[in-house]
């Protein structure tokens, strides 16, 4: 049995997998790490596997988990890589491309990461990852124009959106999550207009909330990154802990 750790920007989040089968899954955001063995039942383990973007809350699973392995840009990896700069591109992205290779084998892959921000990456032909874009992500847009302006709330999304809104707090919100759908969609067509059989995944921590709304065909799969961390680790054959 597999523990597969995720520390994000604002999410930790944690799996247990037999194999290849995500049996037990966790998400918190500031809950402390030492009810996570407690939380998740956790008795017999053969490897873990921590993918993270906090250094503090590392040392706390480490703590944890002794025998832990942190992943990092040098593990090996069943996708190429062809970046220009490898130590520059996030694990996370990288695990999700991972992940959704190993759920989609036989296509050329979209994977939209909605979460802090909104991630485009492209997995090509012979499992290349050849790059993408980053966007700001839903609560980052609505934070930024509270903060950054003198007179606009703070607004929680909503899923009903208006194209004509009649007040200030609808108007961010469809603004915000008409553009971000918008944006995804042009994506998607712009995509399938030059790769043929393209199969489009949208992960993260904004997942079903935009599943819900999007027009466009799209798989939907929040712990792509979960699974992309198992299949690293399995491909690398760590000793079991």
């Amino acid at each position: 049995m597999n523990l597969v750790i995720d520390i994000g920007n604002t999410r930790i989040k944690a799996a247990l997998f037999e194999r290849d089968r995500l049996f037990k899954q966790y998400s918190f955001l500031s809950e402390d790490l030492s009810k996570i063995k407690q939380k998740m039942q956790i008795s017999d383990l053969d490897s873990v596997i921590v993918s993270s973007v906090n250094e503090e809350k590392t040392k706390e699973i480490i703590n944890l988990f002794p025998k832990a392995i942190l992943f990092s840009h040098h593990f090996n990896l069943p996708i190429e890589i062809a970046y220009e700069n490898k130590n520059q591109l996030g694990l996370d992205r990288i695990a999700a491309a991972v992940g959704a290779h190993f759920l989609y084998p036989n296509s050329p892959l979209l994977i939209i990461d909605a979460g802090s921000a909104i991630t485009f990456d492209f997995l090509g032909d012979k499992a290349v990852f050849l790059g993408g874009n980053i966007s700001p992500g839903l609560q980052f847009r609505f934070r930024s124009l509270h903060q950054y302006t003198s007179k606009l709330p703070l607004v929680v999304a909503n899923e009903e959106t208006n194209l004509i809104s009649k007040t200030t707090e609808e108007a961010i919100n469809s603004g915000v999550v008409r553009g971000i759908c918008y944006e995804i969609e042009m994506y998607i067509e712009e995509y399938q207009n030059n790769y043929e059989n393209l199969t489009s995944i949208l992960t993260g921590g904004d997942t079903y909330f935009f599943d819900r709304i999007l027009k466009k065909r799209i798989f939907a799969e929040e712990n792509l990154v979960l699974i992309g961390l198992n299949q690293i680790l399995k491909y690398n054959n760590v000793d079991k802990i």
